[in-house]
């Protein structure tokens, strides 16, 4: 079986893309420890190349200082809670943020925000 992914995979039922990771012999951890490598490697590069088109002040490394804290919180809570947590309990939490964090940035919010 070839594992084919559309435009609109990340739209609808995930339950069917879960089972074709499933079919193909992937699991929720090995896929998640993909994504952390992927997004680190890209955040890394982000990183070179900003520092190398000089777009990164002081400013900018303070900020970063300061959320940093509560960034690594949040990711050391999230790797304790996803062995504890089912699939569908972790995946709920993860589209419950996700969709926060749209509704926040709705620009229409922004003098509550700012």
């Amino acid at each position: 079986m070839s594992v084919r992914v559309g435009v609109l995979a990340l739209q609808g039922d995930t339950r069917e893309h879960l089972a074709a990771l499933r079919e193909a012999g992937a699991d929720a951890i090995t896929v998640r420890a993909n994504l952390m490598v992927f997004f680190v490697l890209l955040s890394a590069a982000a990183c070179v190349t900003y520092l190398a088109q000089g777009l990164i002040a002081a400013d900018i490394v303070v900020l970063s200082l300061c959320l940093g804290a509560p960034y690594l919180a949040a990711m050391w809570s999230g790797v304790r809670f996803f062995h504890r947590a089912s699939d569908t309990i972790y995946r709920r939490i993860a589209y419950g943020i996700v969709a926060a964090s749209a509704l926040v940035s709705v620009p229409v919010f922004d003098g509550l925000f700012r």
